[in-house]
């Protein structure tokens, strides 16, 4: 009887949880997106991210480059940038770790 209450009681919260296609704003390049880009990371951390799209082009080339991301048709890589660059683009006046003046970790070079 208490599994039952427990299940009755969680299940709202278990229907509840994000996913990308709630999150994300509507826009081409957003299935696109949510298909290449979510595979590998949380969709907090590109909601979070404010970046110019040079500097989205540049972030791909590294994961292409140093984390095996797989090449991009340059209609995909288009779509994901152009995406990105209008939904999570760079702010004025941003100086927090996703801003567009992130230097990169030495990590990363």
């Amino acid at each position: 009887m208490i599994r039952y209450l427990l299940c009755i009681l969680l299940l709202p919260a278990l229907t509840l949880a994000e996913s990308p296609h709630d999150v994300f704003p509507e826009g081409k390049g957003k299935q696109t997106v949510i298909n290449n880009c979510t595979v590998c990371h949380s969709y907090k951390l590109i909601t979070q991210s404010s970046f110019s799209k040079r500097r989205w082009n540049e972030l791909i080339d590294w994961m292409q480059e140093k984390q095996g991301l797989w090449q991009l048709t340059p209609e995909d890589r288009e779509e994901i940038t152009s995406y990105l660059a209008t939904h999570y683009g760079e702010k004025l006046g941003c100086s927090g770790m996703y801003s567009s003046s992130f230097s990169r970790p030495n990590i990363l070079e």
